[in-house]
């Protein structure tokens, strides 16, 4: 049997010259209310000193003398009482991390982009990330780790945040994804698949067609597949003009989104739980194509020549003065027939004819989780093309990369990154940074680099989205750093960091439940200004968990009783104590309580009084708190409202509690 006990007050239940302070306990049974739970209120009668009890159904009237301040009596505890696990696990944890000197991190709040932690300051700091970080396994939470292996006659990765199967070769499906018990699942168009080759997250199946591979990539929430076309005589194929994969979906239906990419929709609420951006194809091998400054760079020239396709060769080398690695984009028109058993890709004939394209050539798609983490680098140079998680690269460019090799005439490039702040709301925010990695740049010395602050994205942001007349919401912080330079005597790649305590206070305050933050290099057309950032961006948010606002039915008039309203004031005749039954903080830091009194005047509430914080050595969290009604409480009749609010030393709720209204009467 499990039992609940509850306090909140009671209208004049006792003669409020025999007893200060009411309290309702309320004991909701779960299974049975019988001769046990009788005896247990007939001993809480006897131990608190009750002056009334009015038993009705499952609810207990108790009325207890309230003393001021008081002493703090330990916490009853019963048998079978049910607590508040999370508030019981932070305070816990708050304690242990001050005892200790170390943080603690609170497991019951972490999420696959989300780590909390209790620190010795007792504050909590909290680290959401763009990127999944944690894995839901049979074991528990693992860190993500999109490498491949061979199990069970599929390729899995280690730890991921959907169910994932690479085919490991022969007939059957290609790729399996599931999230939820949902899952989609897609197959080669071309019979049996080759063994694949599997290196890191990749699985690279060779020759799926003649001159064109086949390499599967698993990310932290999804995967992408890419046709590689090696040669211009592969590009010739007439396999290329269009590629048609079984297509399956279990609980979910895949249709082609408005804007060009794919959403397969959860059939029973209509919610996207995976998507893919607009598909899209790029010269992975391309050399810089307008600049004769590149060819200075002979190790970045013989980089570029060499055109291997690896799990990253998209990325760009990463170290000295290269580009974006990307030659020319084209978009992928995508098919999904009327049965939904069948996925076409249209590669563009154009690029793939081209004398003088690059190769070799990839085209995507790439598949997503539906999440509120989200990153992005679009590009000008391509201003309808979306770039959506760096389209599976591990990292991306900021600013023009024009005259360094790899980068093709006009790139220039923005980065944005999403965070889920909705754990923020109520808090009180003491320190917040955005953190990313810049893990390039094209100068030893340093450039700005300005944060901004922006409407949402999804994976169908492109440049023209983000030059868009109001995107821009407000500019937040600009930092000067250079991380990364590959010359003699540059700083080694490191994280830049930009405090944003401000904004996260205000997504906190306006109870948002994300945030969206921009970067744009200081200087667009000098390649000087040219770096580059992971992927792996995170915020670092430090709060105080503000004390709870006192509830009206906590408050008690010595004089007066309790329960009133505008509609049915209060009524007192003579000044006593104005008493919160219970005053409370989440995390267990001693509290004070402020009283204040207010009149009607003019059609107004004025203060005329307030007892400041009370008492000054603080009391324990779900203390009660009693004051004196002030001398200088208006003489003769008039309406009055006294409001309250509890202080942890740091911080208080949003408002005061001010609905008590009492209507004062001459003394009898």
């Amino acid at each position: 049997m499990l039992y609940l006990v509850k306090t909140a007050p009671v209208c004049r239940l006792c003669s409020p010259r025999s007893c200060q302070m009411l309290v309702r306990v309320r004991v909701k049974v779960r299974r049975f209310a019988g001769a046990r739970v009788r005896r247990i209120i007939r001993g809480l009668v006897g131990a608190l000193g009750v002056c009334a009890l009015v038993l009705s159904g499952s609810s207990v009237a108790l009325a207890e003398e309230a003393m001021d301040p008081g002493p703090e009596e330990p916490s009853l505890a019963l048998e079978g009482t049910e607590l508040d696990p999370e508030r019981s696990s932070l305070q816990r944890a708050l304690d242990e991390a001050a005892d200790t000197g170390e943080p603690v991190e609170l497991l019951s709040k972490r999420g696959e982009s989300r780590e909390v932690f209790a620190m010795p300051d007792r504050t909590v700091q909290e680290k959401s990330y763009a990127v999944p970080r944690w894995a839901r396994t049979d074991e528990g939470w693992a860190r993500v780790d999109t490498d491949l292996a061979l199990e069970g006659g599929a390729v899995r990765p280690i730890a991921s945040t959907v169910g994932l199967e690479f085919s490991a070769g022969g007939d059957g499906a290609l790729v399996r994804m599931a999230r939820h018990g949902r899952a989609v699942e897609l197959s080669w168009p071309g019979g049996d698949l080759p063994t694949p080759v599997l290196e890191g997250a990749s699985a690279l199946y060779p020759e799926v067609i003649d001159g064109v591979d086949l390499r599967m990539l698993a990310t932290e929430d999804g995967f992408a597949s890419h046709l590689v076309v090696k040669t211009p005589e592969a590009a010739a194929s007439a396999a290329l003009d269009e590629i048609t994969f079984g297509l399956a979906g279990e609980g979910l239906e895949v249709v082609v989104a408005p804007e060009g990419g794919l959403e397969a929709v959860d059939a029973s609420t209509g919610s996207p739980v995976f998507v893919t951006p607009p598909a899209s194809m790029w010269e992975a091998g391309s050399t810089e194509v307008g600049s004769e400054l590149a060819a200075a760079d002979s190790d970045g020239a013989q980089r570029a020549a060499a055109g291997a396709v690896t799990a990253d060769s998209s990325a760009g080398d990463g170290a000295g003065e290269d580009g974006s690695g990307q030659g020319r984009v084209a978009p992928v028109e995508v098919e999904v027939s009327a049965d939904g058993d069948e996925l076409s890709l249209v590669p563009d004939q154009g690029l793939l004819e081209d004398p003088d394209a690059a190769f070799p050539i990839v085209v995507d798609p790439q598949w997503l989780t539906k999440k509120p983490t989200a990153w992005t680098g679009p590009n000008k140079a391509y201003p309808s093309q979306s770039y959506w998680q760096f389209k599976g690269d591990s990292t991306a460019g900021l600013g023009t990369c024009q005259g360094w090799m790899g980068c093709y005439d006009g790139s220039t490039y923005r980065l944005f990154w999403q965070f889920d702040t909705s754990a923020y709301r109520g808090k009180t925010i003491l320190n917040a940074s955005f953190n990313v990695p810049n893990t390039h740049s094209a100068q030893c010395s340093d450039r700005a680099v300005h944060l901004y602050y922006t409407r949402a994205i999804n994976q169908n942001t492109t440049w023209n989205t983000v030059t868009a007349s109001g995107f821009y919401l407000s500019k937040v912080r600009s930092e000067s750093f250079a991380y990364g330079g590959s010359q003699a005597g540059c700083a080694p790649a490191a994280t830049a960091e930009f405090p944003i305590r401000g904004l996260i206070q205000d997504r906190a305050d306006a109870n948002g439940n994300q945030v969206t933050l921009g970067l744009r290099a200081d200087s667009e057309s000098d390649r000087n200004h040219w770096k580059k950032f992971s992927k792996n961006a995170y915020l670092r948010v430090q709060y105080n968990v503000p004390p709870d606002k006192v509830s009206t039915r906590a408050m008690s008039l010595e004089y007066g009783g309790l329960c009133a309203s505008h509609s049915d004031p209060a009524i007192f005749r003579t000044k006593g104590k104005m008493t919160v039954a219970r005053a409370s903080d989440d995390d267990g830091d001693r509290i004070k309580v402020q009283f204040r009194l207010q009149d009607w005047i003019g059609g107004t509430w004025t203060q005329y009084w307030s007892s400041g914080l009370v008492p000054s050595t603080g009391k324990r969290s779900g203390s009660a708190f009693s004051v004196p009604m002030p001398s200088s409480v208006p003489e003769g009749g008039g309406t009055s409202r006294w409001t309250v609010r509890v202080y942890d030393g740091r911080s208080y709720p949003r408002c005061f509690t001010a609905d008590w209204v009492m209507r004062r009467e001459k003394a009898l």
